[in-house]
C-alpha cells in the first residue's frame, strides 16, 4: 500500500466520481466490500483492509474507501497543436501552484470548449488526486503538454498561427470589446504574482475584465472561467453570423 497523497482518493463518493468519469485507478482500499457497488468495480483491483489499518495508515476521513490513482499522461505539446483546428482554444498556466485552482481551471476549460491546456514542469501544481477531484473528473476530457519552457511554448503557439492573450488588472484591451477569431491561447498567470515579465513581453494581447465593485481583482480560477466563457460566446456569435 502506498503513501502518497498526490495519488490517492479518499472518501465513498469521490471515489465514485473518479470510477465514473473515467480517472484511471490501480487499487481500491475498503474496510467493508459494501461500500461501493461490485458493479462499479470491475477490472478494479481492490483489496479489504482493517478499518483500523485505513485509519491509522489515512487519518479519520477516508469514510474506510481509499483510491490509488495511476500516474497522469501528459500529451506531448507537438501533438496537442497537431489536433487543434482552425479555431481552437488553449490555455497556457503561468506558474499557478494551487492544486486547487487548477482542478477549477481544468473543469472550466472543459465546459467552455478548450482543446488544450499547457502548464510549466517546475514551480507549478501537478496533475494529482486533488486536482481529479476539483476538476469533477474533467481532466480525463482535455489534453494537458507539460513544458520545460512557457516562453519557447508560446512562440512555438505563435509559429501555429495563434493569438496570445493574456490578462491583468491594468491590461489595455477590454475583454468585453475584444475580438476572437480563429486561433488563441488565453494565458493565465500565478496566484500571487500573476502573469511573470518574461511571458507578459511575449503576448500579443493584455486583457482586463471590466469590474463594478471594489475589489478589483478576482481568483484565478474565477478570472479564467469569465475569460473562457466570453471567447466562448463571442465564438458562438461568430458562427450564427456566419451562417446567415
Amino acid at each position: 500500500m502506498q503513501d502518497n497523497r498526490d495519488d490517492l482518493i479518499f472518501g465513498v463518493n469521490p471515489v465514485k466520481e473518479a470510477i465514473i468519469s473515467g480517472t484511471s485507478i490501480k487499487e481500491i482500499f475498503l474496510g467493508s466490500k459494501d461500500l461501493i457497488p461490485s458493479s462499479m468495480l470491475k477490472g478494479i483491483k481492490v483489496k479489504i483492509i482493517d478499518p483500523q489499518k485505513l485509519k491509522k495508515l489515512y487519518g479519520d476521513n477516508t469514510q474506510n474507501v481509499v483510491a490509488l490513482i495511476a500516474p497522469f499522461e501528459y500529451t506531448a505539446i507537438e501533438d496537442l497543436l497537431r489536433g487543434c483546428a482552425e479555431r481552437s482554444t488553449l490555455v497556457i498556466l503561468d506558474h499557478i501552484t494551487d492544486p486547487h485552482n487548477l482542478g477549477a481551471i481544468i473543469r472550466s476549460c472543459d465546459a467552455s470548449g478548450v482543446d488544450g491546456i499547457i502548464i510549466p514542469d517546475k514551480r507549478s501544481a501537478q496533475i494529482n488526486a486533488t486536482v481529479f477531484k476539483t476538476s469533477a473528473g474533467a481532466v480525463n476530457h482535455i489534453r494537458i503538454a507539460k513544458v520545460s519552457n512557457l516562453i519557447n511554448a508560446i512562440n512555438l503557439v505563435k509559429e501555429k498561427g495563434f493569438w496570445v492573450y493574456g490578462a491583468e488588472a491594468d491590461g489595455d484591451s477590454d475583454l468585453f470589446e475584444t475580438k476572437v477569431d480563429g486561433r488563441v491561447v488565453v494565458v493565465m498567470g500565478s496566484e500571487g504574482k500573476g502573469l511573470s515579465r518574461l511571458v507578459r513581453d511575449n503576448l500579443d494581447f493584455v486583457l482586463n475584465i471590466p469590474m463594478a465593485g471594489n475589489v478589483n481583482s478576482l481568483n484565478v480560477s474565477v478570472a479564467t472561467a469569465v475569460i473562457l466563457f466570453e471567447f466562448f460566446r463571442k465564438r458562438i456569435k461568430n458562427e450564427e453570423k456566419a451562417r446567415k
